[in-house]
């Protein structure tokens, strides 16, 4: 996991702790982050949820 999170750290303008939870949901979904929905309220998470292939929950239209 650390590995993960230090190449979205690497790749994305991360925080650190954004990065470590963006590696978990990189693991909890197997490396195949389109069979996992996520909800991002931070706008710099959300784009990188996003540029890594998860979907992303709309809780706007929700």
């Amino acid at each position: 996991m650390r590995e993960t999170a230090i190449r979205f750290l690497r790749v994305h303008s991360l925080r650190t702790a954004d990065a470590l939870q963006l590696a978990v949901a990189f693991i909890a979904a197997e490396r195949r982050p389109s069979l996992l929905q996520l909800v991002m309220l931070d706008d710099r998470l959300a784009d990188a949820v996003r540029k890594e292939g998860f979907v992303l929950v709309d809780v706007a239209a929700a």
